[in-house]
């Protein structure tokens, strides 16, 4: 008898003293198929406009770069908003005598690239602002529909998606 009571206390001390290393649960929604669909069509946005808006940065950098190697007498070198021109900005002017700038007058087909790279980052820039509104748009009236008491809890943080866009997930 004593050797079962022992045997059942080791055994009871043994199993009790494991320590558990389980992790806090969080909070998931599972979307309906309508919710998925927009998720899937705004993310989807997002990632476009961000892909176009990269490129759109590489092309002015590719841009302001060749025509800083072909005139190198022009330092801190920036285009003005008619197009026409690049100019130095100068840096303080020396005692009394005012700073001056240097010029270079863009050609034809300069000022059409410079013209198409600065619209094209505005539009691309512009089309990202967008989908993300969008997205903030999206998580507020989820939330909103999830939790039309307003309180949301731990859900204040935002969502998450799942990549296959069927749950979502607190951003605690």
């Amino acid at each position: 008898m004593a050797k079962t009571s022992l045997l059942l206390f080791v055994t009871f001390y043994f199993i009790t003293s494991l320590s558990c290393n389980a992790q806090a649960l969080i909070p998931v929604i599972q979307l309906s198929a309508s919710e998925s669909a927009d998720a899937k069509q705004i993310s989807e946005k997002i990632e476009n406009a961000w892909d176009r808006e990269q490129k759109a940065e590489e092309a002015w950098r590719d841009f302001h770069d060749t025509f800083q190697k072909a005139h190198p007498e022009i330092h801190n070198l920036r285009f003005t908003s008619d197009y026409r021109s690049a100019v130095s900005l100068p840096g303080q002017g020396i005692g009394q005598v005012p700073p001056r700038a240097s010029t270079v007058e863009l050609t034809g087909d300069e000022r059409k690239r410079l013209e198409a790279l600065d619209r094209e980052f505005k539009e691309s820039s512009e089309a990202l602002r967008k989908a993300r509104r969008d997205w903030d748009d999206f998580t507020r009236k989820f939330l909103v529909n999830h939790f039309p008491d307003g309180n949301s809890g731990s859900w204040g943080s935002g969502i998450t998606l799942t990549s296959d866009f069927r749950f979502a997930i607190s951003r605690q």
